[in-house]
């Protein structure tokens, strides 16, 4: 809590705003937070972790790779 808010960069341990922890451990603003998910940021600003859990967003990202028809040119195509 002795270091800036990385949105805003106000000092955190002197702000009169709420502060959260996030998953990572890492300390920013409630106001700032809501702000990032607004504009669709959902990892840290500092050490790029998600601030919350993605496992749903992933499996909804797996089902549709997974349901998209590869392209007859790459269908017998590897890669390591």
């Amino acid at each position: 809590m002795h270091h800036d808010c990385p949105v805003c960069f106000e000092y955190l341990f002197e702000s009169r705003n709420d502060v959260s922890v996030l998953m990572c451990g890492h300390t920013i603003h409630v106001q700032c937070l809501k702000e990032m998910h607004q504009h669709l940021q959902y990892a840290c600003p500092l050490c790029s972790k998600s601030v919350c859990d993605m496992s749903k967003v992933w499996e909804i990202m797996d089902r549709e790779i997974a349901a998209t028809p590869m392209p007859a040119i790459y269908h017998d195509k590897k890669q390591n």
